[in-house]
């Protein structure tokens, strides 16, 4: 591509991990998994090279950690692991807390599926409290959801429960409605699985095909 061109043609390496990253996130996003892991770790091999540490360089960690952990296994899954520590480490290196509380995320749901369940309630907690301060819709959604896993993890429904009241109840007094739709379809699929609260189910299923429907995304 001509953008390829450019970067290789260009002292600055930087933009060579912005091209490679760019390349490797179209290829992730079309689930083409495969080609996308050697892009992102050519940024990891250019980072180290030229001594580069920025938003780009952990964020190609964690992708290279999300494919890793598509296979499924307990190796694959302490593999990823392993990587979302090595962001972890470069995102406090660059002192970005927005990467960091994003790592955070992704270490809860990593531990929560090696049922290390003490370790995802450190990390959750950790983001809740950042995410909480910063009024961030869309990850202090995530981080509710993050709490229902762990409770259900440990066999407390009730609190799982909890958290998803409270996702919904926060999503209500935000101007995002996709998310509340996202969230009550979640919650009504939580209610027939686990606590067999089939009428409050159809309800909030049925609100969350309302507001679907209301902004177009039919197919959902």
């Amino acid at each position: 591509s001509i953008a390829q061109k450019i970067a290789e043609s260009s002292s600055d390496k930087s933009l060579l991990i912005e091209t490679a990253y760019s390349k490797g996130q179209v290829l992730y996003l079309n689930n083409e998994w495969a080609l996308a892991f050697p892009e992102f770790l050519k940024v990891d091999s250019l980072s180290k090279a030229h001594f580069i540490k920025n938003k780009t360089t952990v964020y190609a960690i964690i992708q290279r950690s999300e494919i890793i952990r598509q296979k499924f296994s307990e190796e694959t899954t302490n593999q990823a692991g392993e990587l979302l520590h090595e962001a972890l480490k470069m995102a406090k290196e660059i002192r970005s807390p927005e990467m960091i509380n994003l790592i955070y995320t992704y270490l809860a749901d990593i531990s929560g599926l090696n049922e290390k369940h003490d370790e995802s309630k450190k990390y959750i907690d950790l983001a809740y409290k950042y995410y909480l301060k910063k009024d961030d819709i869309r990850n202090l959604s995530q981080v509710y959801l993050l709490y229902t896993s762990y409770y259900i993890g440990i066999n407390q429904i009730d609190k799982a429960n909890q958290e998803q009241i409270k996702r919904i109840n926060y999503l209500r007094q935000k101007e995002d409605r996709l998310e509340l739709a996202r969230a009550l379809a979640y919650y009504g699929s939580f209610q027939r699985r686990k606590t067999k609260e089939y009428n409050s189910a159809i309800q909030n299923l049925l609100e969350a095909k309302s507001i679907y429907e209301s902004i177009k995304l039919t197919d959902i």
